[in-house]
């Protein structure tokens, strides 16, 4: 699944992430426990728009309780977090930058 920002001035595309639903497996499952995010792209990064994508999906996504991303920066490393803790660790990494 894909969920996209539109900026209002332009009508350009300023960010999108690609996500799917998994089981425990990694498996692609409709109505799965994980969030699994692919691919994500901001035009310019510390502006919210990941947070915002991040908002979208949440309420779209009742049945998962964790998401999860590999973390290229860490040779491909999971990063998994609880559903429910992932806004506010969205935040905290805005303040960091």
């Amino acid at each position: 699944m894909i969920e996209y920002l539109i900026d209002d001035k332009d009508n350009k595309c300023v960010a999108f992430l690609e996500y799917h639903l998994t089981d425990s497996d990694g498996k692609l499952k409709n109505g799965g426990e994980y969030l699994y995010f692919r691919e994500l792209w901001c035009y310019k990064s510390g502006n919210g728009l990941a947070k915002q994508l991040v908002r979208r999906i949440y309420d779209k996504t009742p049945s998962a309780r964790f998401a999860y991303w590999k973390r290229e920066k860490f040779s491909g490393r999971m990063k998994t977090i609880i559903k429910g803790r992932l806004l506010k660790w969205l935040t905290r990494c805005d303040h960091q930058k």
